[in-house]
C-alpha cells in the first residue's frame, strides 16, 4: 500500500456497482467517480473497501466483463480490502441499534462501512 498524505476514499457496494455498470445518475456522478478510478489507477489515492462488497457484488447479475472491472481496479496494491474485525462488528451493532427504532433502515454491510470511516481523519466516504 502507498505511503504517504494521499486521500483516503472509501466506496461502498452500490458505488462499485454503479461505476460498473456506468449507471445513469444525477449529472456529475458518474463523471467523478470515472475520475476517481482514474486517481486510484495514478496511484494518486488509497480506496477502501470492505470485504463485504465482494460479496454483494453478484456476477450473475451483470452484463458479460463488468466484473472485470472491479477485478482489476481491485488488484491495485492502493486499493485495501477491509476484513470485518472485532471492534468494527461491535460498533456496527451498536450503530444499527440506534437506528433500529427510526424510519431509517440501516443494513449490515452499510452500517460497517461506518466505523472504517471514522479512524480516519483523511478519509472520504461514497455510498448511496
Amino acid at each position: 500500500m502507498p505511503t504517504g498524505k494521499q486521500q483516503i476514499i472509501y466506496w461502498d457496494t452500490c458505488v462499485f456497482l454503479a461505476w460498473m455498470k456506468d449507471e445513469i445518475r444525477q449529472p456529475g456522478e458518474m463523471e467523478a467517480l470515472a475520475e476517481v478510478a482514474k486517481l486510484v489507477q495514478r496511484d494518486q489515492v488509497i480506496l477502501i473497501t470492505s470485504m463485504l462488497t465482494r460479496a454483494e457484488i453478484l456476477e450473475s447479475k451483470l452484463k458479460p466483463g463488468v466484473m472485470d472491472k472491479y477485478d482489476l481496479l481491485t488488484r491495485r496494491t492502493n486499493v485495501v480490502p477491509q476484513a470485518l474485525d472485532l471492534p468494527v462488528a461491535k460498533l456496527t451493532s451498536k450503530i444499527r441499534d440506534f437506528y433500529l427504532h427510526t424510519d431509517f433502515e440501516l443494513l449490515t454491510p452499510d452500517a460497517s462501512q461506518s466505523p472504517r470511516e471514522t479512524r480516519d481523519t483523511n478519509a472520504v466516504g461514497c455510498c448511496c
